[in-house]
């Protein structure tokens, strides 16, 4: 969650009419990486519990869990478009 929070501007789409080059740089940051964490794309289904620091707004929404993947698209709406 952190990570998408500090770094993921870094991979927002900031001029989508290209007007200013913005966004020509295609480096991902290191910490929005599934391998940094040792993860791979198996990961992806694994749940998680929702709560403190874990998406908390969805846990008090109803829902306890979620997948890393859904996490993952989660944070990339929110702290990269």
């Amino acid at each position: 969650m952190r990570a998408y929070q500090v770094r993921g501007h870094h991979v927002a789409k900031l001029d989508p009419l290209g007007i200013l080059d913005a966004d020509l740089s295609d480096h991902v940051p290191v910490e929005l990486e599934l391998s940094h964490y040792g993860w791979t794309q198996r990961d992806l289904s694994k749940e998680f519990n929702l709560g403190p620091g874990i998406l908390p707004h969805f846990a008090k929404q109803g829902v306890r869990s979620m997948t890393l993947g859904d996490i993952i698209t989660t944070c990339k709406r929110i702290y990269c478009l």
